[in-house]
């Protein structure tokens, strides 16, 4: 007998022995599954496929035993094979499996040909896998620049949202006071002056208070504390701006509201004041008072409306010009207490992310903006630094597409000052903002600042000599404000070509001299300007005309050699430079479709 023969018949044993365990098993499952399944039926092929192995082996077998293969030939004639049933489960599993398939289809006569070999199968499925995978990469081609350009675009715009973020805890001044001198001497300092008339120490003690009245808006305006001042530092808690006074009046009907007037896939909203019937007529008396240009008129309209934003910061430039800036912070301060009130719910959630944005052309998001600029303004008095950075930036993400309000003009001076070196820096590398202010001589010259604070000596020294080469007119003249006598052969004689470039100039040399007076800013100047021995050519020519938010932003800062340098036909165009917006286009809104339109076109 052959191998083979052995093999088979221990193959069918077990078989066997296999089937009468299984109706052994199925026996047990009840009348549908008792009865024995009937055999299938031989697949004629592959018996066919197994005669010719079978005569291939006997073959063989022949050439070594001759009668050993006749006799396993005449014993497979008598006992042939009959092929074992499956166990019934196995069965039943199978029927579930091809249950719902559906009608079977026509089977084509190549369906019967002989399996490929295992070479064969494996070089067909790599022709197909090559094909599959050069339709893939075609098809992958055809999207990938869509898709890589708004991949970077949107990587872009997430890197640009995380960099004007804001911290709502570095909003509060409070705060910043409490880290510099303590817990002790903050409190104690606003418990004496919360026992002054509206909120300030007078320059006496008690006696001295009650001998001599408040004269002035801050006698007339003298805080007191009333009904409500317990309400009102409970609604100071949940303020996202500024912290309540007690002495304040109590904040009962400001008038403001805030809504969403747009929402982008990307989480980014745009937010619109809004102000009611009776706020608006106290705006329209406002305006009557403003152009009376009576003080009397204005106080008393602020003790009728005391939470009127347009009153309150026409309040704190009258304390300002009698240089009261406790009175003046303090009127801000409540401005933007109101405006606190009024935000949306959503718009606490989306500033610590930088994806609030405002229409900043519309008149009370104007409003909201000039607050802002004037506490920045005080913020800087206080030397609050890292508190007006803050604000500084809540305004440039709030205005990052129309930055009418010029806050590139003192970024950068604020971050140096609040050792927001490193932030600056990466702001100021982003694409959009590096577009955006490629025109502001400030910028160019506070970035060797910055790597200098950092301790980055070399990039601080190429970046300084490639400022230099740009525009050596502003070392120029930064030199001549610092009294260093010896001005180098790079820069000496170097003098604006545009009054534009004279004006941007003068405005960064008046804002940032005092922080290039440290001894190694100074050196690293004069190091640097000094290396080339010849003049350097500058860069391109700024020929533009001076702006009406360059001119307002000029106006304000009340220098009288940089209001010199403003075109006499633009000053006299501006009538008020501390409302340069039209605050009363909302006076002929009626309806909230008109309110969403008019901000989606601005």
């Amino acid at each position: 007998m052959s191998l083979r023969a052995i093999k088979k018949t221990q193959l069918r044993l077990e078989q066997q022995l296999k089937a009468e365990a299984g109706e052994h098993t199925s026996s047990s499952e009840g009348d549908d599954t008792s009865s024995a399944a009937p055999a299938p039926k031989p697949n004629a092929f592959a018996m066919l496929g197994g005669l010719n192995d079978d005569e291939e082996d006997d073959e063989d077998d022949e050439e070594n035993n001759d009668d050993a293969g006749h006799g396993d030939a005449s014993r497979r004639q008598e006992d042939p094979p009959a092929k074992p049933s499956e166990p019934r489960t196995s069965k039943r599993k199978k029927k579930r499996k091809t249950k719902g398939k559906g009608p079977k289809k026509n089977v084509p006569e190549d369906a019967f040909q002989k399996r490929p070999t295992g070479d064969q199968k494996t070089a067909g499925t790599s022709e197909t896998d090559e094909i599959d995978d050069a339709l893939h990469s075609l098809a992958l081609s055809a999207k990938e620049p869509d898709t890589a350009v708004e991949d970077a675009y949107r990587q872009e715009m997430e890197w640009l949202c995380s960099l004007v973020a804001v911290d709502p805890q570095h909003l509060i001044a409070a705060n910043e006071m409490r880290r510099l001198f303590g817990r002790a001497v903050v409190e104690s300092e606003g418990e004496r002056a919360a026992e002054a008339p509206g909120g300030r120490r007078p320059p006496g003690g008690r006696r001295h208070r009650r001998e001599q009245a408040p004269q002035g808006i801050a006698g007339a305006l003298a805080g007191q504390r009333r009904a409500g001042a317990r309400r009102l530092a409970a609604l100071s808690r949940r303020n996202l701006f500024v912290q309540g006074k007690e002495e304040w009046p109590p904040a009962v009907g400001v008038g403001l509201e805030m809504k969403i007037v747009g929402e982008r896939p990307s989480g980014v909203a745009r937010y619109a004041f809004a102000q009611n019937e009776s706020y608006m007529d106290a705006q329209k008396q406002f305006f009557m008072i403003r152009g009376s240009m009576d003080t009397d008129r204005l106080i008393q309209h602020l003790e009728v409306n005391p939470w009127h934003i347009g009153t309150l910061l026409q309040a704190s430039e009258i304390a300002e010009a009698s240089r009261d800036y406790a009175l003046m912070s303090d009127f801000i301060e409540r401005a933007l207490f109101s405006f606190g009130r009024a935000v949306h719910s959503t718009f606490a959630d989306r500033i610590p992310r930088g994806k609030a944005r405002f229409a900043s052309r519309w008149a009370p998001n104007g409003e909201f903006c000039l607050a802002v600029k004037a506490h920045v303004k005080s913020l800087g008095k206080r030397a609050l630094w890292r508190t007006a950075y803050e604000w500084e930036k809540l305004l440039l993400a709030l205005t990052l597409n129309d930055d009418q309000f010029l806050i590139g003009w003192g970024i950068d001076q604020t971050a140096l000052r609040s050792h927001q070196a490193e932030h600056f820096l990466d702001l100021a590398d982003h694409p959009n903002r590096s577009e955006a202010w490629s025109t502001m001589p400030n910028i160019a010259a506070s970035i060797p600042l910055a790597l200098l604070q950092l301790g980055e000596w070399d990039e601080a020294r190429r970046a300084l000599f490639m400022a230099i080469k740009d525009r050596p007119w502003v070392f120029n003249r930064l030199f001549q404000e610092l009294g260093i006598d010896r001005i180098p052969r790079s820069i000496w004689g170097s003098e604006p070509r545009t009054p534009h470039e004279q004006l941007l100039a003068e405005v960064y040399v008046h804002r940032a001299a005092d922080l290039w007076k440290t001894p190694e800013a100074t050196s690293l100047l004069v190091e640097v300007a000094g290396i080339s021995e010849q003049m350097l050519p500058a860069g391109e020519v700024d020929d533009g005309p001076i702006r009406r938010d360059e001119a307002v932003a000029v106006l304000a800062m009340e220098v009288p050699h940089l209001t010199a340098l403003l075109p006499r036909d633009l000053v006299a165009e501006i009538l008020d430079p501390a409302s340069p917006l039209s605050l009363d286009t909302q006076v002929e809104l009626t309806t909230e479709g008109d309110f969403i339109h008019a901000i989606r076109t601005l």
